[in-house]
């Protein structure tokens, strides 16, 4: 355990912090446990780089038709269906039809900030 572990350990038995209360006032701002199962798998739909390439993509704010996700992310065909598919079910894009086409966007703007934000969080760790 290094230093800053052992010192969080000793804090909550500490007599003189106030842990109940406390305890009070997180599980009172918590999510309920469905709500956090929906939220790991809408961030499971971020985990695979060809799903994220495809979310970057879509942020520019173009409806993008599947021929043009095809040669934009250089995956097969099929990749990029199995791939829509899934960000579909998970609510993150959506595709209207034009002829034989169906072209794509991302559902709204949250979309288009978590996308920013992890992006954006790992261009400053380098």
């Amino acid at each position: 355990m290094d230093s800053l572990d052992h010192d969080l350990a000793d804090a909550c038995d500490d007599d003189t912090h106030d842990h109940p209360s406390t305890v009070t006032q997180v599980n009172l701002a918590l999510a309920d446990e469905t709500t956090y199962r929906e939220a790991s798998e809408l961030f499971g739909a971020f985990a695979d780089p060809n799903r994220l390439k495809i979310l970057d993509a879509l942020r520019t704010g173009h409806d993008i038709c599947v021929t043009d996700l095809i040669e934009i992310t250089g995956m097969s065909q099929s990749a990029v269906s199995h791939a829509l598919k899934l960000l579909r079910l998970r609510r993150l894009v959506e595709g209207r039809r034009d002829g034989r086409h169906i072209y794509y966007r991302l559902v709204d703007d949250h979309v288009v900030k978590l996308v920013e934000f992890a992006l954006e969080h790992l261009a400053e760790a380098r």
